[in-house]
């Protein structure tokens, strides 16, 4: 029970306010995820099943985020950030192929020269 006509008043304001700020709370969300976040690029990747090169987002540091992903044409779970080599221009995923982990191989696994330019 109100206390005075005066309580009965403020509250529809009070509602109002709230719903515009939940409004606009709720359009400013949607706004910065359908951005992709910040410090987020697309770089190429390539499929060490199927060898599909595609692009894929990485943030500001990739060597710590979850490798590998998801390819998106075998759906197989072998899709790691890559780069062309400089001599025969396939993609040379961003894992190491003899030690298991995420880096460059010191030679590329086509044209067998090295990976590193020269």
């Amino acid at each position: 029970m109100p206390r005075n006509a005066g309580d009965t008043e403020k509250r529809p304001w009070r509602t109002v306010v709230a719903l515009v700020l939940l409004v606009a709370a709720g359009a400013a969300a949607w706004w910065f995820s359908s951005r992709g976040g910040e410090g987020r690029a697309s770089v190429p990747a390539v499929c060490m099943q199927c060898g599909a090169e595609q692009a894929t987002q990485v943030g500001d540091a990739p060597g710590q985020e979850e490798w590998p992903r998801k390819c998106v044409k075998c759906g197989a779970k072998h899709l790691y950030m890559a780069r062309k080599c400089e001599k025969c221009g396939k993609p040379i995923a961003f894992k190491d192929p003899q030690a298991e982990k995420f880096g460059f191989a010191d030679k590329c696994p086509f044209c067998k020269r090295s990976a590193i330019g020269s």
